[in-house]
């Protein structure tokens, strides 16, 4: 599963080509930019997660990383797939939308 979530770099930008992308009736943001959304969330999640997350965990748990390095992965893998559950059910919405 995580082989198909790294083979899906262009799937977002021909996303963002068949989308509205106004802001508003002067402005349009590119579509090749939507990867620096992606970025910029990364990064956001990154120090909630070293500042917040981990803290509240290690206090829960009494370690002092809060959960092991095995349960960190198994997270990871299943929010990944759970993302790309929730891609192919949006776009097979907007393809059925699409059609009609």
């Amino acid at each position: 599963m995580i082989a198909v979530n790294i083979s899906q770099q262009s799937f977002p930008l021909l996303q963002a080509n068949s989308m509205d992308r106004h802001v508003t009736s002067n402005f349009q943001i590119s579509a090749g930019s939507f990867s620096m959304f992606v970025i910029g969330t990364l990064t956001i999640w990154v120090a909630i997660y070293d500042r917040l997350v981990l803290l509240q965990l290690a206090k829960i748990t009494g370690k002092r990383y809060g959960i092991g390095l095995k349960q960190r992965m198994g997270i990871g893998t299943a929010l990944s797939c759970m993302a790309m559950a929730v891609s192919a059910i949006m776009e097979s919405i907007r393809r059925r939308t699409a059609i009609e």
